[in-house]
């Protein structure tokens, strides 16, 4: 009764969850794998009826991640579009096609004489079963017929006519159904079956009969193809047709009077309380303005419940100059080309959307248009036209909170691609204010502020009051307000130089996007903060391997794949500090590959710092200096610090260092210790990582602010591994390295604890543990604690 409460609090939390499947998935999962439930099954029957490729995207997610002990059965008369190769593989799936389905002739023998006791001969019952080859259906019906017919001689004249029969089974069993009843009732059920769902009011509106509920009453007492619904919204009792009925009776009516069906479906329109089911009929009707209008009335529901295909379709239904006469319609239209991706075709619905609204003086919804057309601009990389938009919304009057937001978070990005970083801290300044004087979910979701919040000279003051806020208001349920306010906090205790307190925030951030999946808003964030540990903590070749774990997972995520340039540059910076200049350089010139946006200055500002360490490791030094000082002026110096790259200055201090040049190397470090400690962020040489310390040394010896270098020293040294004991362990044969934490974790696994008591030895949580000995058994190679026990005494550990 308790499973899916997680899911839950993030589909109440989300803006737009239909349009945001991957995250619930992935929580659903969460919820499936910490509920007491045991194994179980989950059955998706009738798979075919399945076409959004959105839902078969997310049931593919869904299947690839279910818990070991769970079982799946689908039955579908088609192959679905999934990826069941893994479920076979581990007998975790039972698939029910057409012929697993069908009778055999001693299961039809069964159903009719022992089941039904229509004592037919075991001819009779092959003729039958040869007739509808085994259809279980087909039987049914077959057999409500046969059971209303009173003696033998009719069964056996039924049973020779239909083996004379050339027309479809089912055809023939509706025509002798239907040619028995009163032609009142026949006129009845060929008028209500435009409809999905009988109710007796509905009935009457469409037929216009008084005796709608009698006539309904009397169809299902005489098993007229009728199942028995329930109570719907005071409609009454109500009734469905026999799929296969309906079908038949639709394709009658139409032969027979093709001219009523326009009339019924206005009827059943205007009667209708669904305004999907109203939508439809009218369409069906080509009373295309009554459909438009609960188009453009109820659109936002549907898309909130994840109806974008199904107002899309509807919308197209629409002939073009109805469509192009309500501009609603066509911001609907182009929403959906926007979130499916297709960005060119999506563009011209949106702009004349937005012309169209603004005539219509509709100016929150004409917000609405030109907010995804800034997000077209700023995903294509067009800086100029996001700012053109941008101004032009600001300067039409006073927005929404929620818009207002939008355009803040979207100026610090403009600000960021533009060098301005006085704009990133006025932009991510004022949508904080907003946001901590707002208590809509909706609203603290449409950060995530991770990338612009930490950047400019403010950013550390804003990025405390956001993180000091979240909790107090959202610490009821995991969420992505938790995990975006916790990963900003490693950001915020990294930069104040406190490693341990990042390490925890940064572990619980990873346990939220673990717990509630598909985060990815949030990864790039965590990846930054657990690479600059390992760097500090354990060294180049842990922190290179982390990274390069990562990076196949990203080239293919579409939210982290415009990271991928900062990720390269990680992965370059560990192998050169590893002494590995040839992976280095190749890692270098493939840098900008793959990238969404190649020509930004953060990616040639990335290229030129790699330039510099590399002609630094050749000994090129002056070449080196060339490309260090070409990086350092793309921007003021504190940016690239909290944005993936290293400060610039410090890497030319560390090349004059090297050199043999201190004078120059101590006037490079003075103004960026300078503001480290105006700032209090020892964090920005900090992430460089422990190469910096002989330059921290020097500035210690010449007194170049002398007490912050002493205290950014102290923290590298007594972050790297004294014991030891403690130090990572290389595997052998696999090219895998332990980290110090998984050797703790090995060592107390090898002495057999539990779970709950290795959580408790170090201080983190059971889920941490769990994906701790995971990665374990992977890089061991084994497949079990005991095996990894055994492999850790030939390792040495333990």
């Amino acid at each position: 009764p308790t499973l899916g409460g997680a899911t839950e609090a993030v589909l109440d939390s989300l803006p737009e969850p239909g349009l945001q499947l991957r995250r619930l998935i992935g929580t659903l999962i969460n919820d499936l794998v910490v509920a007491p439930v045991g194994p179980f099954v989950l059955v998706l029957d009738d798979l075919h009826a399945i076409g959004e490729a959105a839902i078969h995207a997310a049931l593919d997610q869904l299947l690839e991640r279910l818990p070991d002990d769970a079982h799946v059965v689908i039955a579908t008369r088609y192959d679905p579009p999934l990826a069941l190769a893994r479920l076979r593989a581990r007998g975790q799936l039972a698939e029910l096609r057409l012929e697993a389905l069908r009778f055999s002739p001693a299961e039809t023998g069964a159903l009719l004489n022992d089941r039904l006791a229509l004592a037919l001969p075991p001819g009779e019952v092959l003729l039958l079963h040869g007739r509808v080859e085994g259809w279980a259906a087909g039987l049914r019906l077959l057999a409500l017929m046969l059971g209303r017919l009173s003696t033998a001689e009719e069964r056996r004249a039924l049973v020779t006519r239909l083996g004379e029969e050339g027309r479809y089974i089912f055809d023939f069993l509706a025509e002798e159904v239907l040619g028995q009843q009163e032609p009142e009732l026949q006129r009845f059920l060929l008028d209500t079956s435009i409809l999905p769902e009988l109710a007796p009011a509905l009935c009457r509106a469409v037929t216009g009969r008084d005796d709608a509920a009698d006539l309904l009453d009397l169809a299902y007492r005489r098993n007229l193809f009728l199942t028995l619904g329930g109570a719907d919204d005071g409609l009454g009792t109500t009734f469905r047709f026999h799929d296969l009925f309906a079908a038949f009776l639709r394709g009658r009516l139409q032969r027979e009077s093709p001219e009523r069906i326009r009339s019924l479906h206005g009827r059943a329109g205007d009667a209708s309380a669904d305004p999907a089911r109203a939508i439809a009929h009218y369409c069906a009707a080509e009373r295309w303005d009554e459909a438009a209008r609960i188009i453009e009335e109820r659109g936002a529901d549907f898309a909130r419940h994840g109806m974008y295909r199904r107002l899309h379709d509807w919308i197209v239904a629409l002939p073009p100059d109805v469509r192009e006469a309500r501009p609603r319609l066509l911001h609907l239209l182009g929403a959906f080309a926007f979130y499916t991706g297709a960005w060119e075709q999506a563009r011209p619905l949106l702009e004349r959307a937005e012309t169209g609204l603004l005539a219509d003086e509709d100016r929150a919804r004409a917000a609405e248009s030109t907010m995804l057309l800034i997000s077209i601009a700023d995903r294509s990389g067009d800086t100029e036209r996001a700012a053109v938009l941008t101004a032009r919304m600001r300067a039409s009057g006073p927005l929404p909170p929620l818009i207002q937001i939008f355009l803040d978070i979207g100026s610090a990005w403009q600000g960021i691609r533009l060098d301005d970083y006085a704009t990133v801290d006025g932009a991510v300044t004022s949508s904080v204010d907003l946001l901590l004087a707002s208590d809509d979910p909706a609203i603290w979701n449409v950060v995530p502020l991770a990338p612009p919040l930490a950047l400019g000279p403010a950013g550390p003051t804003t990025l405390e009051r956001y993180c000091h806020a979240a909790p107090r208001r959202f610490n009821d349920a995991p969420s992505l307000i938790r995990a975006t306010a916790e990963q900003l906090s490693g950001y915020l205790h990294f930069l104040r130089g406190r490693l341990d307190e990042a390490a925890a925030a940064t572990d619980r951030a990873q346990q939220l996007v673990e717990q509630l999946r598909g985060l990815a808003d949030v990864e790039p964030g965590i990846d930054q903060i657990r690479f600059a540990l390992a760097l500090i903590r354990v060294g180049p070749i842990a922190a290179g391997q982390y990274i390069d774990r990562r990076l196949p997972e990203v080239g293919q995520n579409t939210i982290l794949r415009m990271w991928l340039p900062g990720y390269r540059y990680l992965a370059t910076k560990a192998h050169w500090l590893a002494g590995h200049a040839d992976e280095a350089r190749a890692m270098a010139e493939g840098l900008a590959t793959g990238g969404p946006f190649p020509d930004l200055p953060i990616v040639s500002q990335a290229q030129a710092l790699l330039a510099g360490l590399l002609a630094m490791s050749a000994g090129r030094y002056e070449e080196a200096e060339r490309q260090l000082r070409a990086a350092s002026a793309f921007r003021p110096p504190y940016y690239t610090v909290l944005f993936w790259l290293d400060h610039p200055q410090l890497l030319l201090a560390l090349c004059y260092e090297r050199w043999g040049r201190p004078r120059e190397a101590m006037m490079t470090l003075r103004p960026v210790l300078e503001e480290c400690e105006r700032l209090d962020t020892p964090g920005i040489v900090l992430k460089v990582g422990p190469v910096v310390a002989p330059l921290l040394r020097l500035a210690v010896e010449r007194g170049v602010h002398a007490a912050f270098a002493a205290r950014t020293l102290h923290i590298l040294e007594a972050a790297a591994p004294a014991d030891p004991a403690t130090a990572s362990v290389t595997v052998p044969d696999t090219g895998e390295t332990l980290s110090p934490r998984e050797v703790e974790v090995l060592r107390l696994l090898a002495d057999g604890a539990s779970n709950a008591t290795i959580a408790d030895a170090l201080f983190i949580s059971p889920n941490t543990v769990k994906t701790h000995v995971a990665r374990l058994l992977a890089k061991l190679g084994v497949a079990s604690r005991t095996a990894a026990a055994a492999r850790a005494r030939d390792l040495g550990v333990g």
